[in-house]
């Protein structure tokens, strides 16, 4: 039960997050503002993640099997995304916002 709120907790942050800054880089004047907008969020989003990553990384609280499940599921992940969004800019922020609020949720855990 535990776990099953946390996992709705989480995706409805997601959504919202992904919601909140679709919205607000699609209000953007110009394409190319809006372009702008997204491309500093997937920045953001991407060291997010690389910080949460090592963090999960360097935890003495995750074994060595956790450690390299981590380390796996992190680069299949970032090919997924390569391949299913084919750069566009709000898959990627999409893709990138999930990515950070899965890892956030590991690393709060542990």
């Amino acid at each position: 039960m535990k776990n099953s709120l946390v996992v709705l907790t989480v995706l409805s942050i997601v959504s919202s997050l992904a919601l909140a800054g679709n919205g607000y880089c699609d209000s953007r004047p110009s394409r190319r503002e809006q372009q702008d907008c997204y491309q500093n969020a997937i920045e953001s989003n991407v060291s997010l993640i690389k910080q949460n990553y090592q963090f999960l990384m360097a935890s003495p609280k995750l074994t060595q099997q956790q450690k390299q499940q981590l380390q796996n599921d992190q680069a299949a992940w970032g090919n997924k995304v390569d391949g299913y969004c084919n750069g566009n800019l709000m898959c990627l922020y999409e893709s990138t916002a999930s990515r950070y609020m899965y890892l956030a949720g590991m690393a709060s855990r542990k």
